[in-house]
């Protein structure tokens, strides 16, 4: 009787195993992965900063500059040259080198390099009273110095003078 019993469910097993493994081979491919989801990305447009300005090229120094409308460009024909906004300042460009030092207590120099067009330059930022004031490059071209100087009127921030100062280029 144990072996009848033996027999019967071992014989159970095997049917139920042919009946298994017979509808998993009737049924499709299940896939394991991660389904992949393609996502086109949105172009963006990107608009150009200085779009709309004017450039100032300058022959005897090899150099241009882009300015907004508003920022007539000055040429004094003596080797100066101011672009100049009466609200917000002006910036004067000349042959010349960075002026030194001040007996004033409540002025102050600090000095660094940099690069204009991938040139290196010299950078002279002037404080008053501890307020940023002004910021001069010095930079060098065919044995020349020559002097930029970002001069904003009180309460007018350096950024649109960066960004005036970025579309700076030689000529080659």
């Amino acid at each position: 009787m144990v072996l009848c019993a033996i027999l019967l469910v071992s014989l159970s097993s095997l049917v139920t195993y042919i009946i298994v493994k017979s509808q998993l081979k009737n049924q499709s491919p299940v896939s394991s992965s991660t389904p992949v989801v393609k996502v086109s990305p949105t172009p963006t447009v990107v608009a150009d900063p200085d779009a709309g300005w004017k450039t100032y090229t300058n022959t005897k120094y090899g150099f241009t500059i882009k300015h907004p409308y508003t920022w007539g460009p000055e040429d004094s024909g003596q080797g100066v040259v101011t672009l100049k906004n009466d609200r917000l300042g002006q910036i004067v460009i000349y042959e010349g080198v960075l002026s030194g030092g001040t007996n004033n207590p409540k002025a102050r120099f600090e000095y660094s390099e940099t690069q204009l067009d991938n040139k290196e330059a010299k950078m002279q930022k002037y404080y008053f009273n501890n307020q940023l004031k002004q910021i001069n490059y010095e930079i060098q071209i065919n044995s020349k110095s020559l002097v930029i100087s970002l001069q904003p009127n009180p309460n007018s921030s350096f950024d649109l003078f960066d960004q005036i100062l970025s579309t700076f280029k030689f000529l080659d």
